[in-house]
């Protein structure tokens, strides 16, 4: 915190030079406006980064026209700093307006374009607006695999994504393609790696989810195989835990290694400080510890 203070008091500083000596509306204004927003968007304070942000898209606008690609590119960190508040609709406005940008000044290929659909889809994601963040992930991993070929990390994370979309609109059929699709190219990055750890683990609970239970206890099993060497969370390994407990459980012969798996759950959880994960394991056991329901 102490460097990026000092930094941001040297760039103030220098604003308030300039504005003086050149008028406030100075071209040279906006790459100090822009630098001191990314200063304040590093510390987290968003409200004050869209501030500077919005002065040095001002200025650029007033200089370039409102179709160059430094507008753009302010656009994004304005979009990227309400996304940071939560104003998500908000941002999603400036980051179409830079997609048309960029779209129009490089071309619908470029890399900067990808970026930013991916950047889109996360947000509508994160709206719980599915079916338009799987149009935006798809024409990214389109873009990514043909610039970066199949079997790249950023190809996998965004099958993972569209997976998890499918996921949360309970549609585990396509659920699962995705995810398997997204462990195979992880495992060729690094069979060791926490990605394919992680891809494997959510594999997992959609077979579950398909009654597909033997394939599912595989996953899960190798999940934490991988998810140990690769050094995973407590969260990630007590997802597993307790996705192979439900799995366990309807087979009475297995119910007290459900229950010691959950058990294993609670624990991870706790030394994670995952509150609300925690109260859906330990509400599980509270169920099941003395026989419970068969399901």
């Amino acid at each position: 915190m102490g460097a990026y203070t000092k930094a941001r008091d040297y760039i103030e500083r220098t604003a308030k030079i300039r504005s003086k000596l050149l008028g406030e509306d100075h071209p040279s204004l906006a790459s100090t406006h822009s630098n001191l927003g990314g200063l304040h968007y590093k510390q987290g304070a968003f409200d004050e980064a869209k501030v500077e942000y919005e002065k040095a898209l001002r200025i650029l606008v007033a200089t370039h026209g409102e179709d160059h690609p430094n507008v753009a590119s302010l656009l994004v960190d304005l979009g990227n700093a309400l996304i940071g508040k939560g104003a998500t609709n908000e941002a999603k406005a400036y980051l179409e307006r830079a997609l048309r940008i960029f779209v129009m000044t490089h071309g619908d290929d470029h890399p900067s374009v990808a970026k930013l659909l991916q950047t889109l889809g996360d947000v509508h994601t994160t709206q719980g607006l599915y079916e338009d963040a799987k149009v935006y992930y798809e024409r990214t991993l389109q873009l990514n695999q043909a610039a970066l070929g199949e079997d790249h990390p950023k190809v996998g994370e965004l099958l993972h994504s569209i997976a998890k979309a499918y996921n949360e609109q309970h549609s585990y059929v396509n659920a699962r393609v995705y995810y398997a699709r997204a462990a195979d190219v992880f495992e060729k990055v690094d069979p060791n790696g926490l990605d394919y750890a992680e891809a494997l683990a959510d594999l997992g609970v959609v077979l579950g989810n398909l009654r597909k239970i033997d394939n599912a206890r595989a996953a899960l099993e190798r999940a934490v195989t991988v998810g140990k060497r690769a050094n995973g969370g407590p969260a990630m390994l007590a997802k597993i835990y307790f996705a192979q407990a439900q799995l366990l459980w309807p087979n009475r012969e297995t119910r007290s290694l459900a229950r010691e798996l959950a058990r294993q759950a609670r624990e991870e959880l706790q030394n994670a400080g995952k509150v609300s994960e925690l109260a859906k394991v330990e509400a599980w056991l509270d169920e099941h510890e003395r026989g419970g329901p068969a399901k």
